[in-house]
């Protein structure tokens, strides 16, 4: 099969492993989460999630592994949100599974920087034979996005370092 045909469902794919692998490492962490699902992506994003007293609004964005797109329609309204970002899936075209990320956005609780005045275009042609503009979103370059290096170093991105393991009663500071 194309994967052009089924590029719905590798996107959710995607979306549902990273989800399930940040919900497995916050876990490890210690650290209670909630995942909610948008049902639409009109205000640019297409998962939140809350952890550690951080409420993200992820827009997720992917790209096959050794892919040549270098830009990236990133939804202005996300930077309306509180700690607003994107992350970039790269993945593997066989298997469909995330082989690295890229991360664009603040430190947590910190909004989304300028996303630029480059306003894309649409995807298809109009009635007119003509790609119109859409001004709620910006065509971000890749080099904007952090390279993150593993699923922890995005994990601290998002929601901050990993907190200290609990004392054993003071045990600890005795020592």
């Amino acid at each position: 099969m194309q994967l052009s045909l089924a590029s719905t469902l590798i996107e959710k794919a995607l979306e549902y492993q990273l989800v399930g692998k940040l919900i497995a490492k916050l876990l490890a962490r210690g650290q209670r989460c909630e995942v909610l699902h948008g049902i639409c992506d009109r205000d640019g994003y297409d998962v939140v999630i809350e952890a550690a007293g951080i409420v993200r609004h992820i827009q997720l964005k992917s790209r096959v592994q050794g892919g040549k797109n270098g830009k990236f329609d990133i939804a202005t309204r996300l930077a309306d949100k509180p700690s607003g970002c994107a992350i970039l899936i790269s993945w593997d075209r066989d298997t469909i599974r995330p082989t690295g990320f890229r991360f664009l956005g603040g430190a947590p609780g910190q909004p989304l920087d300028q996303l630029g005045d480059k306003v894309t275009t649409h995807s298809r042609y109009s009635g007119q034979g003509s790609k119109g503009p859409r001004p709620a979103y910006r065509s971000v370059p890749i080099g904007r996005f952090d390279k993150t290096a593993t699923l922890d170093v995005l994990v601290d991105q998002l929601f901050g370092p990993a907190p200290a393991p609990a004392s054993l009663h003071g045990l600890e500071a005795m020592a």
